[in-house]
């Protein structure tokens, strides 16, 4: 996830880097759960949350 995101924070250049871009946003996440060991048990939930639309 950290390399895609990066990939895509690159494309979109310098805005991915400004507050609410998708992609800069994305890289933060990934950078933050690579960091804090954001394995299955962490994710999950997020993930859950994201499809149900409630976060």
């Amino acid at each position: 996830a950290r390399a895609v995101t990066e990939g895509a924070a690159r494309l979109a250049g310098p805005a991915a880097f400004s507050d609410g871009h998708p992609a800069g946003r994305a890289h933060r996440d990934a950078l933050f759960f690579a960091e804090t060991g954001g394995g299955t048990e962490v994710l999950r939930p997020v993930i859950a949350a994201s499809l149900l639309a409630l976060g």
